[in-house]
């Protein structure tokens, strides 16, 4: 379900995703992170915070864990934090949330709130 090993639990029903995502003239795949694999429903509210000072980064839902970014999608700039619908990010049947990192030379950060499976 969840694609990161840090994983926290937050008070009601949600839970918290946190990471560093790569950036550093690294290869595309480094830069893009599958948070989460689970089918979300339309209205489920998504939480998205860049945690980085100047990194830009963009969320969006896809297929498959290695989709490139591909029509609806948010970005969150640095220092930022967005609360969105699922819808807003993608087709719903799609099941992998993405962060990805669009900054090619500088490390990113970020952190992801979403709804526990009930």
């Amino acid at each position: 379900m969840f694609n990161d090993r840090n994983v926290e639990r937050l008070v009601g029903n949600a839970v918290a995703i946190a990471c560093t995502i790569g950036g550093r003239k690294q290869e595309e795949e480094v830069r893009i992170k599958a948070v989460l694999n689970r089918a979300l429903n339309e209205d489920d509210k998504i939480t998205i915070a860049n945690m980085d000072d100047n990194s830009n980064i963009v969320a969006y839902l896809a297929a498959t864990a290695n989709d490139p970014q591909n029509g609806k999608f948010i970005e969150v700039k640095p220092g930022k934090k967005v609360q969105v619908k699922a819808i807003e990010l993608g087709d719903i049947n799609n099941t992998f949330l993405i962060i990805r990192n669009i900054s090619p030379v500088n490390d990113g950060s970020y952190r992801v709130e979403v709804p526990l499976e009930l």
